[in-house]
């Protein structure tokens, strides 16, 4: 174990010194390296993110439309109806139309 320790030692071999340097700096360029690619793979993760947010938000804003849209025709439906039938003769018929409209 004693000639292993002075066999690493970089104060009594030049090789021991150089090897040291060697793994240092391996070891700056991989911790560069991890730092940068991590920020690259968040900014693309948020970015990914973000579009799925849009799509989301597309889509409940369409399907709300549609559903607006649908119970516009309902009411414009239900002016036709009460329009047209509107008179004391067809109270009963009128009744009977807005519980239609109404399930």
């Amino acid at each position: 174990m004693n000639t292993l320790v002075r066999y690493l030692d970089p104060s009594r071999s030049l090789a021991a010194a150089i090897g040291w340097v060697v793994f240092a700096l391996s070891m700056s360029v991989v911790l560069v390296a991890t730092l940068w690619l991590g920020d690259i793979v968040r900014s693309s993760q948020l970015e990914q993110r973000g579009r799925q947010l849009d799509r989301t938000a597309q889509r409940m804003a369409t399907e709300l439309n549609l559903d607006l849209a649908l119970r516009l025709q309902s009411l414009r439906a239900l002016a036709t109806i009460v329009g047209s039938e509107f008179d004391d003769e067809n109270n009963a018929e009128l009744a009977k139309d807005l519980d239609n409209l109404r399930r």
